[in-house]
């Protein structure tokens, strides 16, 4: 069972979901592909792109704290890659799939954050040379990056022309 400080961590990873997930109520297929200014991702790539990146981030948070290593600063060329095509992928897929997606995405990370160890959470790593603990690195890459998009959702569903 996690550790008191995992479950606090489990918990805001839940509720930067949840939050994400009030933005998405009833959402339309064209809402889903609205932007919220003509620069930014549609509604369903950023959803792509929230998809891959919170498994991919928990893991590597994981992969720190147990093997002893520094946080990375950014994405390797791969991940990267893997970030475009997961962008592009949901752009076209229904609601249903988004949806779904993003329930597997949510699943993944709570549970490898659920693997960590309190201990793990505070211990002092370097993120791109800069001081940084698991928990810092969880909250910046995944608990305030799904709140973030969630805010994009709430605008580009404003700005999507109403039938």
């Amino acid at each position: 069972m996690p550790g008191t400080q995992v479950q606090k961590l489990v918990s805001q990873v839940e509720q930067s979901y949840a939050r994400l997930e009030q933005a998405l109520q009833g959402i339309t297929e064209q809402e889903l592909r609205s932007r919220s200014a003509p620069e930014e991702w549609s509604v369903a790539q950023a959803l792509g792109h929230v998809i891959e990146m919170a498994p991919l981030w928990s893991s590597k948070a994981r992969e720190a704290a147990q093997e002893k290593t520094d946080l990375p600063a950014k994405r390797t060329p791969e991940e990267a890659q893997a970030r475009l095509a997961a962008v592009e992928r949901y752009a076209k897929e229904s609601r249903a799939a988004i949806l779904d997606g993003l329930r597997v995405s949510k699943a993944k990370c709570i549970q490898t954050v659920s693997a960590l160890q309190d201990a793990d959470l505070d211990t002092p790593k370097l993120s791109d040379g800069q001081p940084m603990t698991v928990r810092g690195f969880l909250d910046k890459q995944i608990i305030t990056h799904v709140n973030e998009h969630a805010e994009q959702v709430t605008a580009a569903r404003k700005a999507s022309p109403k039938k």
